[in-house]
């Protein structure tokens, strides 16, 4: 078994068969009616191709009668800043599944208006990927989200369980990952592709219906509504702003102020040329790079060579560019952002005090305690650093409050 703190958190392995060669389902979640159900009736039905933007709007109209619908994404992401869409998954109610050829339709509106549409509840499995590649494709914002990653932490499983994970908890299914990188834009696709792709979605409505069920029983329905609200703000799906993408890179932390505020500046420039020219970033400076450029400030050409370590075809590249954004970063005003202190040791110990008494909470109530907060958010909240460029859920409001958040407060924070 997979466990966490406490034995309120499990991923069953697969049974072993008794002497008389019978499998021992027990430790599964769902009733065994339902899967071989499942067993008998999804394994022999086919699904639908849809290659037109007549036929996806059919499936718009077939969605809004049904009142929800499940979706996937297949995408390659290589080579390119945004990753190119290359399959839509989706499955209705009673067994029917459909593979969207994205590339062969080019006009995505209908399923925009899927994505947009309230009346109909969108199920996925680790939704805000999806959900982003979804909207920077369609141009829509989504609106009424379920997502059981996030919902089987309400439901005495992990919140960061995979989808193949919990389709075996609950299904005592496992799903192939045979195609896992296959090229989805390459066309035609084989059935083994196709297979793969909607595994995806064929078991989601009813593992949805499970741990909706499952949660409402442990009366935790209205924080799991509360969680997944997240989803229709459309603020969740806008671009990172460039001034705060150098917040994130590995080695900040060696850096002074005035070096943070260059790198800040070379950071915000790569972000700006990879999303215009469509490349990943390391494709045009390397993290390293940035951080060395940040630490050294060179002021010539062969500074970037020598000090910097800079291939001499990125120096005749981006050579004057960079050597004017450390001159302009240089009459700036220092940055007010500092890096959260790893070394602390009297800091540590208080995160881990307070972290522990959570987990005791969360194995106490089978709350997965990846959603309640991690331990940097905690730091963040013990050290009460304010940060624009982090989004955090708060352990002193909402549902989170409710569950531990006053506790903590008045237990480690009498003062605030």
């Amino acid at each position: 078994m997979y466990r966490q703190s406490s034995s309120a958190f499990f991923m069953p392995k697969r049974p072993k068969p008794s002497a008389a060669g019978m499998y021992d389902d027990s430790r599964y979640l769902a009733p065994s009616i339902i899967r071989n159900w499942f067993d008998c009736n999804m394994k022999n039905s086919r699904h639908h191709m849809i290659t037109s933007a007549a036929q996806l709007d059919g499936l718009r109209l077939k969605a809004l009668q049904a009142g929800r619908i499940a979706l996937d994404t297949e995408f390659v992401w290589e080579r390119t800043y945004y990753p190119r869409l290359g399959l839509v998954q989706a499955a209705l109610p009673g067994d029917r599944w459909y593979l969207i050829d994205t590339p062969a339709i080019g006009d995505l509106s209908s399923l925009g208006k899927i994505l947009s549409t309230a009346n109909i509840e969108k199920v996925l499995h680790d939704a805000q990927l999806d959900l982003s590649i979804l909207c920077q494709q369609t141009g829509a914002f989504p609106d009424n989200v379920f997502d059981t990653r996030l919902a089987a932490g309400f439901a005495g499983l992990l919140s960061t369980i995979s989808l193949q994970d919990l389709v075996e908890a609950v299904m005592n299914v496992r799903l192939s990952k045979g195609e896992t990188r296959t090229n989805w834009l390459k066309r035609p696709l084989t059935e083994r592709q196709q297979e793969y792709a909607v595994d995806d979605v064929r078991y989601l409505l009813g593992i949805r219906d499970y741990l909706q069920t499952a949660v409402r029983s442990s009366k935790r329905d209205a924080w799991l509504a509360e969680e997944l609200a997240m989803f229709d703000d459309p603020d969740r799906y806008e671009e990172t702003d460039p001034k705060l993408v150098f917040q994130k890179l590995k080695g900040v932390g060696r850096l002074d102020s005035r070096q943070l505020t260059t790198l800040r500046e070379l950071a915000c420039w790569r972000e700006i040329q990879a999303r215009r020219r469509d490349r990943p970033r390391q494709w045009i400076l390397a993290d390293k790079t940035l951080i060395r450029i940040a630490a050294t400030t060179p002021a010539s050409e062969q500074a970037l060579l020598d000090d910097c370590e800079l291939p001499a075809r990125h120096v005749e590249r981006y050579g004057c560019e960079l050597l004017k954004i450390v001159a302009e970063a240089g009459h700036m005003p220092l940055s007010s952002w500092s890096p959260p202190s790893r070394f602390d040791r009297k800091l540590n110990r208080r995160v881990d005090e307070i972290l522990d008494f959570i987990k005791c909470r969360c194995g106490e109530s089978g709350v997965d305690v990846q959603l309640v907060i991690t331990k940097g958010k905690l730091r963040d909240v013990i050290t009460k650093r304010t940060n624009p460029g982090i989004t955090t859920n708060g352990i002193f409001n909402g549902w989170r409050e409710d569950f531990v958040g006053a506790e903590v407060k008045k237990r480690f924070f009498p003062d605030r």
